[in-house]
């Protein structure tokens, strides 16, 4: 499912021409953008906009991953391997890696 998923957002981005004329700088851009929209509708503990604007989050970053030739599950993956090796603690609800 979730391959089928990026999968439609890789096509929506070339049906828009940004993987062709854009960079991973603008689309940084973007994302910033996106995640300040998911910090308010955050704020305002609004459940339906958390969604929608935590899923724009997930676009930009699939697109970033697009520009630089790399999949999310790749990305996802080696995140994954990196975090279950670190050791920390938790703080002011943030894990805290030593």
């Amino acid at each position: 499912m979730l391959e089928q998923l990026e999968q439609g957002v890789i096509d929506w981005a070339f049906e828009k021409g940004i993987i062709e004329h854009s960079d991973a700088i603008s689309q940084f851009k973007k994302m910033d953008e996106e995640v300040d929209e998911y910090y308010e509708a955050l704020m305002d503990d609004k459940p339906d906009e958390i969604k929608l604007e935590l899923g724009d989050v997930f676009v930009t970053a699939i697109i970033h991953a697009k520009l630089h030739g790399l999949s999310a599950a790749e990305c996802i993956e080696a995140a994954l391997n990196k975090i279950t090796k670190r050791t920390g603690k938790m703080e002011d609800g943030v894990f805290v890696k030593d």
